[in-house]
Parts: C-alpha cells; structure tokens; sequence
C-alpha cells in the first residue's frame, strides 16, 4: 500500500469496516492499482432486499462492480464501473466500451457529493441508485430531465434551442428553423414541416421520436444509424428529409440533422425531446445534392428511381466506421428549462412592456436588468452623452466615449438579447412632450430613473392632465453618498404621481423623527455633500462607486417589481443595503379626498388626518349649527395642488349659528407655527373650512366677503387662500374647495 495516496488507503480501511458493519453485505473481493496510481477496488453488492417494478432493472442477487478511487480522493467520488452491459441503455448509464459501463450516481457532483463522508458516502449514494434503479424511479416525475450523452466528435458549430418542439403522437419529420446567430452559432427558433420555406428561412432537416431508448448517443454514423432503424427510421424517412433539403438550397456542406428523442425522467410528467444535432458526413450531402442536379424535373416515373438511389446513398452509412460529429445544443425552450430568476420578483417583468427615462448612473444598471429579466420592450430616453468620467459608475465601456447614451446602451443591451426590443430616444423631457407620451404608449411600467425633480414634476403634471394611467409608474434615486435609495410607486389608475408621494413621505418620516433619511433625501442645505468630477464643466453629482450604484439599481428594480406584483396602495420604499443600523423604511398612502377649485382649477388633496379631523368636528357639533375651523398644507404653483395636510376644529372664539360660521383666531398662529418649525417651514396656514347641515357646499355672499378680509390679513407670501365649504354635512357629507387671490372677486360652486 506503499504507492496509494492517504486518501486512497482510508478507501481501503473504509470499505473493510463496511464490509464487517454490513455482515458481508458489501464485500470487498479485490483491488489493484494502475500504472497512473488509480485505485480500482472490486466489490459486490447483497441486492436481494431491493424490490423490482417493471420497467425496473432486474437486479441478480448480488451485483458486482469496480470502484476507480484516483489519487485526489476524497476531493471527487469515485467513479462505478459495472463489467457487463445488463444495464446499458438504462437511466443514469453509461456506454463504457466492450467491458462495461459507467454507473452515474450524482446529478451534481458540487452539490451532492460531501468529501467528509468518503467512500461510506459512495456507498450510501450506490445502494440508493440501485434502489430506485429497480423499481424504475431514478428519474422521478418533478426531478431533472438528462440528456443522453453525445458521443463522438464535437463540431465547432453550436445550436441554441429556443422553440418548444411541435406536439404529434408518433413521431414528426420535418425541419427545423434557423436563424445565424454568429460564425458557429444556429437558433433554432422554429419548427415546420414545409419544405418551401427554404426560400425565406434557413432551415435544417428535423426528425423527432416519440421513444426514449437510448442514455448515450454512439461514436460512430454505422451505430447511430444501426439506432435509428431500430427506432422505426428507416433509410428511406431520413433520405427523404435529406432530398427535401438539398434540392431547396444551393448551399455546399455541411448539412446537420436535427434528432430528437423523448426524454427521460419527465419533469411533472409532461414529456419533450431532447435534441441532438449530427452533421451529416460531407460525401454523403455531396452525392445527394448530386442526385438532386440530376433529377431537376422529377415526375411520378423518376420520383420511384430517385428515391431509390438516395435510399441507397443513406444505407451505405450502415457501414460507415467513420467518427459521429455532433453539434453542442444549448437548451433555451420554454418548456424544458426554467429560467434561473423564476419564483423572483423580477420574474414579473418577464413579457412587459417598460419605458425607461434616464439611464445614468442607476438607469444604466436598471436597462440591463430588465433586459435580463426578460421584457419584451425596453424603451429607454435620454439626451446624455458618454464621458470618460462616468465609467466609474455606469454601464459603458471606453469605445462608448462620445456617443450619446442611449446609443451606446441600446447596442449593449441588443448583444444581451436580441430578442428584446429596444427602442433608444435621445430627447431631453423637459421639452420634447411628444418624444415623453409617446414613450408611454402600451407600457406596463414607467421608471424614471433620471433623479430630476422637474421631470417628477413633470409625472406628476401628466396624471392631472389625463388621469389614472393603466401603467405603473416607478421614480427611483439615491442619496448624495449612494448608501440609500428611494422609490416612490404609483400602482396602475393611481392618482398620485412622485412629487406627491415624496411630499407625503417626508412628513411621515418628519413625524416619525427619521433624521437619517430626512438628512439623506431632504437634506437643509442642498449643496452639502455634493460635488463636480470635472470643475467647471459638470453637473454637481454624488459620491459613490459603481459597485453601490448597480447594487442600489438592482434593490429599487426589485422593489418595483415586487410592487407591481402586492403594492395596491400608492407607496414610498427607502433601502439602505450598506448601513444595517438604518431601518428601511416602507410607507403606504391612501388616495383620499380630491377637489377643484373652479375658478382657479386648482386640484385640492386632503391626507386622511385632515379629513378625519374635520369629520369629527362636525360629528361634535350640533346638527342644526354650522361649524368650521382652519386648515394647514402647503401649494404646488407648477402643478396647481393644494395639499391639506392638516385641520384643526373651530379655535375658541369662533360664532356658529344655523345659517352662518364665524371662525376665530385663538390659537392659530401658534399650531401654525408648529407645523412650519416641525416640517421645515414646509407647511403652514393655507386656509378655513366650515359646514352647511342642510345645503351644498356654495360658498354665500358672507363666505365671500370673510374670505377677502382674511387674505388682506392673512400677509400670506403666496396671496392665496383656501376655503372649504361640507355641503349636507348633516345626512351625505360633500366637499366643496375654492381658492382665493388677490384678484378674485367671485367664485363658483365646485363639489368633490
């Protein structure tokens, strides 16, 4: 034992102690080594306690096999050998030559085989196979399909299976579609059994099984053939195929055929083809294509005699000792592969439509992702162009320099997949509207990815416009270190657009005492933080690497995704993957209460605390008295919003009667203050409300006039005040909202 390696020698001290556990069991009968140092260890296997189920192996009552240990061992498992050909042609075996064949245990070796467990592991792993082996269960329904194996020689030419195989009952004859894909690479991207499509597609000669009877595809064209007339093939079908194909194309070898067989082990009990692709040999293609010049005009009387020499030129391959060259196919369709992001958020994306504004430094990244997500249309915008600055942080390369983004980017993602379509629009949203709505036709998913607030504004401004979109719509940023990221959704037909939801957000993470990410997203001092790569010439940006920018890209894509699967409330998501003592923070929004002004057109937003409030102000009040009180919020010149974030009840110096409401002024200027000093001066005094019992929400001469004095007093920096009128508060509550300016003088009636 002098020449076995130590791993090879425990083999051997392993096995003797299974043998004396196992009561002779498994018995170790020999061993010897070879010339390179391998370690071949005979042993047998007791098997008389398997049961057997047809189509099962039948088993003897002890099973012989060899055991090759190489040196490495226990880095790899050895491999099983079994000396006779009982089980060839049998699930997870392999043809090993006229002494036997090979016994495949694992289905992956990285992740099934444990070096720890050593040769009682290998064991363990045999006496299983054989288990399952008699009963006919290795390839369980649910559990993997395997190939079989292709023996031979491997042509430089590959092929990627990208369509499900037609259904049929017996078998199919006919061709596969190509499409050229590089030098050595063919698609299949079709199936057809219409040899006249010659003219307009690149074809192959295709003949699918309805049998699975082979685990390992021979080395030679006599065998292969020999294989094929067992299955029902003869030469006749496949010189047919043959002829069809050569007399439609001029082109000169090579010719491949592409063989499918029926799978082992279906998965979920569904069968498909595995698919082989052989090139015919060279003399055989050119004394078919041969035939064919001959008999250029082919009637009933020539039809018989052509076949006949073709089926001849076939059969000689009978006795052909030349070497099978095989094609490698990559398998890629639908029904016989799973995608690796199945059961992800992203898998959602699969088959949509989305519209991608910006692509810089987080857009860049969030294009590719959804290219591999597998969309079916990426439209991506932007008027950038590449510098050598933003190749630190952005998904361009050197030769991209001076192109414009979207360029450059759409020629990346189209080498990713080629299938996808990409439209690319340099166009600046800021002033190309039509370049921005036609962007918007027939998608599923907006993201705007630009971290411009002029083009969230820009949404936001859309939505009023046009209403409820049947797209959901995604704004996404980070902040100036790049630790953090925001998203702000908008489900498909929601109202509120990025600016709202960010307005939103940031007083409920101002009532929460969020000061990381007020600081992070609204920071005091805009300027803090920031800097220029290239002074002089470039926009103020933020810090961070490329590896934080793709990972934030691919935490806020997710996020969309998985809001368009769960979110139904509009919502605001902050992560914060670098920094484990910040909490991500996840808000949901309800769309409430909605008016507009008449004159002014004004659209009038109402949070739920405010109206709740005002809701329970009146239910305070008598029935038969009006009541009121006054508002604070804020107001959105560019998009016209009032937003109500809050209401108070009627200060204590206020009159009520049946027909009028007096609102006083104790206090106010004090909650006004608080909400200014609590939100940042952002929201303050915008305005009153009161109730009529019984009447609509019109505002009466006396409403009109209070409202005139109140905003020559009110000093509001805006000069515009909001009055709120709940008509019928007494049985159907129903808003009113009207704004005032210094140049109103009247208004109308507007009910929400």
């Amino acid at each position: 034992m002098a020449d076995l390696s130590s791993g090879q020698r425990n083999a051997l001290r392993d096995l003797q102690a299974l043998q004396k556990a196992s009561d002779c069991s498994i018995e170790h009968l020999n061993h010897k080594i070879g010339g390179d140092g391998t370690l071949y260890v005979d042993v047998s296997i007791d098997c008389q306690g398997f049961a057997h189920r047809a189509p099962g192996l039948r088993l003897r009552d002890r099973e012989r096999f060899w055991l090759v240990v190489d040196r490495q061992f226990p880095l790899g498992p050895p491999t099983v050998f079994a000396p006779d050909h009982r089980f060839a042609f049998s699930d997870h075996v392999y043809w090993a030559g006229e002494l036997g064949v090979w016994i495949c245990l694992y289905y992956s070796t990285d992740h099934q085989w444990q070096p720890s467990q050593g040769i009682a592991g290998l064991m363990w792993r045999l006496l299983q196979w054989l288990e399952l082996a008699s009963i006919g269960e290795l390839d369980a329904p649910g559990q993997p399909r395997h190939p079989p194996i292709a023996g031979g020689q491997q042509d430089d030419v590959f092929f990627v299976a990208r369509e499900d195989c037609p259904v049929f009952e017996h078998g199919w004859a006919g061709f596969a579609v190509l499409k050229k894909r590089g030098a050595a690479r063919l698609d299949i991207v079709g199936w057809t059994d219409d040899a006249r499509r010659h003219d307009v597609d690149l074809l192959a000669p295709a003949i699918l099984l309805n049998r699975s009877f082979i685990s390992e595809f021979p080395e030679h064209v006599c065998s292969l053939m020999r294989l094929l007339r067992h299955a029902g093939v003869d030469e006749r079908v496949l010189a047919v195929r043959l002829l069809l194909h050569l007399k439609n194309t001029k082109k000169r070898p090579p010719v491949y055929l592409v063989l499918g067989v029926a799978m082992r082990g279906p998965k979920g009990g569904t069968a498909d083809q595995h698919l082989f692709v052989w090139k015919i040999p060279d003399r055989t293609a050119n004394d078919l294509r041969n035939l064919c010049k001959k008999y250029k005009r082919v009637n009933d009387q020539t039809l018989e005699h052509l076949l006949k020499k073709s089926e001849a030129i076939v059969a000689d391959l009978l006795e052909s000792k030349e070497s099978l060259i095989h094609c490698r196919v990559y398998d890629q369709r639908p029904a016989v592969s799973d995608r690796r992001d199945k059961k992800t958020p992203l898998a959602h994306l699969m088959g949509k439509s989305v519209t991608l504004w910006g692509v810089g430094g987080l857009g860049s990244y969030i294009a590719e992702m959804l290219v591999r997500a597998g969309v079916r249309r990426l439209r991506i915008l932007d008027y950038g162009r590449v510098n050598p600055g933003l190749l630190i942080r952005q998904d361009y390369v050197d030769e991209d320099i001076g192109e414009r983004k979207v360029d450059a980017l759409c020629k990346r993602l189209r080498v990713i997949d080629p299938d996808v379509e990409v439209e690319a629009t340099a166009a600046n949203l800021l002033r190309a509207e039509r370049a921005m709505e036609a962007s918007l036709a027939d998608t599923d998913l907006l993201i705007d990815a630009t971290a411009s607030r002029r083009v969230a504004m820009i949404i936001d401004r859309y939505l009023i416009a046009n209403g409820p979109q049947e797209f959901a719509i995604a704004s996404v940023g980070n902040d100036v270190s790049a630790t953090r990221g925001l998203i702000t959704f908008t489900p498909a037909n929601g109202r509120l657009g990025p600016t709202d939801l960010l307005h939103r957000a940031y007083l409920a993470l101002c009532d929460q005492d969020a000061d990381s990410w007020l600081d992070a997203f609204w920071p005091q001092d805009n300027e803090d933080g920031w800097f220029e790569p290239e002074p002089g010439c470039s926009s103020p940006t933020f810090h961070g690497s490329g590896a934080q920018t793709a990972s934030l890209a691919g935490s806020l894509l997710v996020e969309a995704s998985r809001s368009m699967t769960e979110a139904i409330l509009p919502s605001v998501v902050g992560v914060s993957p670098f920094y484990s003592q910040d909490k991500d923070v996840c808000l949901e929004f309800e769309e409430h209460t909605y008016g507009v002004c008449p004159v002014t057109g004004d659209d009038v937003r109402f949070l739920p605390a405010a109206t709740a409030t005002i809701g329970q102000a009146i239910a305070n009040s008598a029935q038969d008295k009006e009541t009121g009180g006054v508002l604070f919020g804020f107001r959105d010149d560019y998009l016209k919003i009032v937003w109500v974030v809050a209401a108070a009840g009627p200060p204590a110096d206020s009159e009520a009667s049946a027909t009028n409401f007096v609102c006083g002024v104790d206090g106010v200027a004090e909650k006004a203050r608080d909400w200014q000093n609590n939100t940042h001066s952002l929201v303050g005094f915008v305005g009153t409300w009161h109730s009529h019992p019984v009447s609509g929400p019109t505002p009466s001469v006396t409403d009109l006039h209070a409202m005139e004095d109140l905003l020559k007093q009110s000093g509001s920096p805006m000069h515009r005040l909001l009055l709120t009128i709940v008509g019928y508060s007494a049985s159907t509550p129903e808003f009113g909202t009207f704004v005032f300016h210094d140049e109103n003088s009247e208004t109308e009636e507007s009910a929400a």
